[in-house]
């Protein structure tokens, strides 16, 4: 389960840091952007958490639906928007961070709301094998997509939510 929230988070990180660059123009402005914010949101998500444990699934569902659009329709977006002014690509970038990164944010935290439950034991266990998937993740997503392509990145990310989708439903209890 921790393994596929590690993965997704940083394959979503590296792809909003690189699709925001293109957007803001810079790499410096992406970077600044896209660390904090998207820590900051993933937090403000994992709060929510326990709201939407009951709706794990829709929750999960939709953010694999905004990446899903994201693979579809960023590219023209960012091609649409380059010309215009700074302060407007910008204030397009902020939700394109937000909405995703308070989802990441809610899948995490019902995840570790779920491993709380079965026993308090396992929350380190379970933190160490996402930040492990983290740091890996981030250099298995630098590999595809050097050799293939960013979509191809994000299609493996919406596939890793997809996973924590498919483990949650096989619980009966969530």
């Amino acid at each position: 389960l921790f393994t596929f929230t590690g993965l997704g988070f940083i394959g979503l990180e590296l792809y909003l840091i690189v699709k925001l660059s293109l957007l803001l123009g810079h790499p410096s402005y992406s970077l600044v952007l896209v660390l904090p914010l998207l820590l900051i949101f993933g937090g403000v998500g994992n709060l929510l958490a326990k709201k939407f444990q009951a709706n794990s699934t829709k929750v999960i569902a939709c953010v694999v639906l905004t990446l899903i659009l994201y693979l579809f329709f960023i590219d023209n977006l960012i091609v649409v928007a380059s010309p215009v002014n700074f302060w407007i690509r910008l204030a397009i970038a902020i939700p394109l961070l937000v909405i995703p990164s308070i989802g990441a944010g809610i899948i995490f935290g019902i995840c570790l709301k779920i491993v709380q439950s079965i026993s308090e034991k396992m929350l380190p266990l379970a933190l160490a094998v996402d930040g492990l998937a983290s740091v890996l993740g981030g250099f298995l997503f630098t590999m595809v997509v050097l050799s293939l392509s960013y979509s191809v990145g994000l299609g493996m990310t919406i596939i890793f939510y997809l996973g924590v989708l498919v483990i949650l439903r096989t619980r009966n209890k969530y």
